[in-house]
């Protein structure tokens, strides 16, 4: 059997469960539910450093700040798995923060691809910094003006508002007075 044999058997297989060293993984797999081989209910050796790239190697997952296991990103945001609780930049952005391009909005390439992720580094060093929302691509946490239950439904709310302006007609006025017109409109 060679490694494409085990491919064809298993998305992700361990490549040796004794030592931990590594995972022989599917390109682009995008499920997460084998984001528990990097966890403390792994066999020994198997969850010793959860970084942003062995999460997201193991599909849709995401490391936790102590990288000491992957969180899978689930088919929605929930309160454990929304753009606050990823601890890279790799993971927020993928290289792109949520941008605004003259009116339109550009989606973030985050790990979850929620689309409405931005990071702002931090003063310290590079790995300094923290994720947040932004869904209409300002540059400013979309949850900061809230508090407990708000706070926590603006956290997992990653749908855009649809608004139409509904023209009913432009009422014009002119009132005379004095010789001088008055428009209201």
């Amino acid at each position: 059997m060679n490694s494409n044999d085990i491919l064809t058997i298993d998305p992700i297989y361990p490549i040796t469960e004794e030592t931990g060293h590594g995972y022989c993984v599917q390109e682009e797999y995008g499920d997460d539910d084998y984001c528990s081989l990097c966890s403390p209910e792994a066999p020994l050796f198997e969850n010793t450093q959860c970084t942003a790239d062995v999460c997201s190697g193991l599909g849709a997952c995401f490391s936790d700040v102590e990288l000491t296991e992957c969180h899978g990103c689930g088919d929605v945001p929930t309160l454990e798995s929304n753009c606050y609780e990823y601890a890279t930049q790799l993971e927020c952005t993928g290289g792109q923060n949520v941008n605004d391009v003259e009116g339109s909005i550009e989606s973030s390439q985050d790990q979850c691809s929620w689309g409405v992720c931005s990071w702002v580094s931090g003063t310290n060093s590079p790995v300094d910094g923290f994720c947040f929302k932004d869904g209409n691509a300002d540059t400013l946490d979309d949850c900061s003006m809230f508090t407990a239950g708000e706070y926590r439904s603006c956290t997992i709310d990653i749908e855009s508002p649809n608004t139409k302006i509904q023209e009913e007609g432009i009422h014009k006025y002119v009132w005379n007075y004095w010789n001088c017109k008055f428009y209201f409109v």
